[in-house]
């Protein structure tokens, strides 16, 4: 109604964040099982690595935690130890302490993730490669800090045309209103076979790649 009687989009926004709310048990069920299709095969390719030592945990680093809820799923589905980082001007991080894992912030020129090189054996990278400013920057930095035989997991949108990214532009402006998110510029949105060849380009082979989810909502 609003948008047929065109009124403002504070106005709009002011509705979606009024109305905005999740019904938790549905939510948390289909975030878990998302989250559990990622950490099975972070358990798969990482335990199986050559030479790697089954009994011991392994290290994953989920760059961009946000309120690093995702993180600790991750960390309880896998077992695994896990450290953080992000930017300083994302997410919720008025209180390091509130996170129960060590988490540094990234500086980002030059792009910098302050651990220790061949340090991890995971990498996690979930909606976050997007927004960065040189993606190849990114994913180099990651590549410096896994081991011999790490991986990187991302999730990322797979955009075909102007209209899938003008959706996903969309719903980064809606998530900005409803979460008070600080807002930035145009992500760089690419398909899977274009996140293949930058992966490619930084020396890296795709082991593993599926739909998240793949429903009229994808």
């Amino acid at each position: 109604k609003s948008i047929s009687k065109k009124s403002s989009d504070n106005k709009i926004f002011k509705y979606f964040k009024k109305i905005f709310k999740f019904k938790k048990t549905k939510k948390n069920k289909i975030i878990l099982y998302k989250l559990s299709k990622i950490s099975d095969k972070i358990i798969k390719y990482t335990k199986s690595a050559k030479n790697a030592n089954k009994n011991k945990k392994i290290k994953i680093l989920d760059v961009g935690v946000g309120n690093g809820k995702k993180t600790n799923i991750i960390q309880y589905l896998t077992d695994s130890q896990i450290y953080g980082a992000d930017i300083k001007e994302w997410g919720h991080y008025n209180d390091k302490k509130k996170f129960n894992f060590p988490f540094e912030f990234i500086t980002e020129k030059p792009y910098k993730i302050p651990y220790k090189s061949n340090m991890f054996d995971c990498v996690t990278l979930t909606l976050t490669l997007h927004h960065a400013d040189n993606i190849l920057d990114v994913i180099n930095e990651c590549k410096r800090l896994l081991n011999d035989n790490g991986i990187i997991v991302i999730i990322e949108h797979d955009i075909w045309n102007d209209y899938d990214n003008m959706i996903i532009d969309l719903q980064h402006k809606v998530y900005n209103v409803i979460f008070n998110e600080k807002e930035h510029g145009r992500g760089d949105y690419y398909n899977f076979m274009e996140w293949d060849m930058i992966f490619y380009k930084c020396g890296m082979e795709p082991i593993y790649a599926d739909r998240i989810v793949d429903d009229i909502s994808f």
